[in-house]
């Protein structure tokens, strides 16, 4: 049986909001309320479990008590009731330069830190190099690190936090301040931990890293627990709640909550208010037919995300093939590398609209961004579109994809006060797949119409260039 890391059990934080600084003297002190005091619940009866080995991502909208959570569970914070129970040696990166004395060097932090953390000064001076190394600032590390940027300190805290491989670690949000190029390789270290069978928990708003990291993610919202499940499904109930306001949001909260915290229900409801087309999106007449040799009905997407409409709404998402007289043909989802095909969607008007423009977004199956493209310059875009019009948006692309499974997001935008703002987004509107070709032995997810061969430089042979052109 899978030992467990950490147990949380129906764990609850309270705060009281005091009016003056007399009246928390008086009730923190001497327990007086001259006055009813109102009560914040950080945390509200959260419970799970994290076993040995899995990493659990945490996301929610700020303020929806994750780093709470994680205080509590690292214990530098107690819980109001409710308990928490860690098994295994826990590390913890919870905010910058936490552990550090910001008068000592680069080199005795590091010392200072990692005793804390429980290594013995022998243990240390062993991982002394990998930690420098991988902080990459070695140039900096006899200077006091009150001298530090922000980028330099999270560097050094958390090559000393992961270089002592601990069975526990948790992480919140503190790779924000780095470089994208440190946040990649943080996030390969937190991958090698885990394979070696590191715990892992941490807060993060990047949905690409919580999907390829994570076995598990839980969604947390004003101080509740409301999904825990498979990454790709509790990202996607989390960026639904993110653009919701008002009765949209508490409804959603509220059928969450119903369905015990299993977003499936709810992400395999679509918008019917006019009708559905099977793809998520409103029906009109005259759709035109599909491919039967390269439509696949089965190619639905389940992470579909209809954004709130603001002025116009998108209806009838398809991958085309292209017709004789260059408009959109059979549709398709079933796509051949190196031909040319046609995204094209409908957009009603609600509203008068400026500067109209459209746009397209091919990601992978685990949500990295392959490109796009759009119509938002000056010159593309649609200078007046009254309510009421309907416009057809066509985006013509090559596919430069390999085989594989993909998503498709499209969107309209007009300038309203001066700035550029989403009319209607669908995101993963499209699911489509890239047949693979048994000649062709590319690899990755694009192409890049590489020309392999070689050159003999020395030694002889019949023929001094051999090239294989991979188009």
């Amino acid at each position: 049986m899978t030992q467990t890391r950490i147990a949380v059990s129906h764990v609850t934080k309270r705060y009281f909001l005091y009016r003056t600084a007399l009246e928390r003297l008086l009730h923190a002190g001497f327990g007086v309320k001259a006055k009813p005091v109102r009560a914040f619940e950080a945390l509200n009866d959260v419970s799970f479990e994290v076993k040995a080995g899995e990493c659990v991502g945490l996301v929610g909208r700020n303020g929806s008590g994750k780093s709470t959570l994680l205080y509590i569970i690292a214990n530098t914070l107690a819980p109001t009731s409710g308990d928490v129970a860690v098994t295994g040696r826990l590390a913890a990166l919870l905010e910058l330069g936490s552990g550090f004395n910001p008068e000592f060097t680069g080199r005795e932090n590091i010392f200072f830190y990692a005793a804390m953390l429980g290594l013995k000064r022998e243990e240390i001076a062993a991982r002394f190099e990998e930690i420098v190394e991988f902080a990459g600032i070695r140039d900096f590390i006899d200077q006091p690190v009150k001298t530090y940027s922000s980028g330099m300190t999270v560097r050094l805290a958390f090559s000393v936090t992961t270089c002592i491989e601990p069975e526990i670690l948790i992480v919140d949000e503190a790779l924000a301040v780095g470089d994208e190029a440190f946040q990649r390789k943080c996030i390969a270290r937190m991958a090698d931990l885990r394979s070696r069978g590191t715990t892992i928990l941490f807060v993060s708003h990047n949905a690409r890293s919580v999907i390829e990291l994570c076995d598990r993610a839980i969604l947390l919202d004003r101080g509740e627990k409301l999904v825990d499940g498979k990454p790709d499904e509790v990202i996607v109930a989390y960026r639904r709640m993110l653009y919701m306001e008002g009765a949209r949001y508490e409804a959603y909260r509220q059928e969450l909550k119903a369905h015990n915290g299993d977003p499936k229900p709810l992400l395999l409801a679509r918008e019917t208010e006019n009708g559905s087309n099977g793809n998520g999106a409103p029906e009109a007449q005259g759709e035109r037919q599909a491919d039967a040799a390269y439509f696949d009905e089965s190619l639905k997407p389940e992470s579909m995300l209809m954004h709130e409409p603001a002025g116009a709404v998108i209806s009838e998402p398809a991958i085309c093939l292209i017709g004789s007289d260059g408009a959109p043909g059979s549709r398709v989802n079933m796509l051949k590398r190196g031909e040319d095909y046609i995204v094209r969607y409908r957009v009603r008007f609600e509203e008068d609209a400026r500067d109209v423009g459209f746009s397209v977004s091919m990601q992978s199956m685990n949500g990295v961004m392959l490109g796009g493209g759009s119509l938002v310059l000056a010159e593309d875009t649609i200078p007046v579109v009254p309510a009421g019009s309907v416009i057809e948006a066509r985006h013509t692309f090559s596919c430069r994809l390999l085989a594989g499974t993909y998503f498709a997001s499209v969107g309209c935008s007009a300038v309203k006060e001066g700035a550029r703002q989403p009319l209607h987004r669908i995101a993963d509107a499209l699911m489509f797949s890239v047949l693979p070709e048994k000649s062709y032995n590319g690899r990755g997810m694009v192409d890049f119409a590489f020309r392999s061969g070689h050159a003999v430089i020395s030694g002889g042979a019949e023929r001094d260039m051999k090239a294989g052109d991979q188009e």
